[in-house]
């Protein structure tokens, strides 16, 4: 055991927790992964900035700023 349960596997305050935003539910749609909101990855959001993709293209990091 690593011990990290004290750390990672909730969303609550105290934990550690990197969260990736999609338009729809990829559980039903899987393209929702490639409508991506935002990014929150150690307490800082990063904001889809470029807005909705034509399918089968990419976002680059460059189309993503700090919120």
């Amino acid at each position: 055991s690593l011990a990290l349960d004290k750390t990672i596997g909730t969303i609550a305050p105290g934990f550690d927790a990197d969260i990736i935003a999609t338009d729809g539910n990829p559980l039903q749609d899987i393209t929702a992964v490639r409508r991506v909101v935002f990014v929150m990855k150690g307490g800082t959001v990063y904001k889809n900035v470029a807005g909705a993709r034509t399918p089968g293209t990419r976002t680059s990091s460059a189309e993503f700023s700090l919120r």
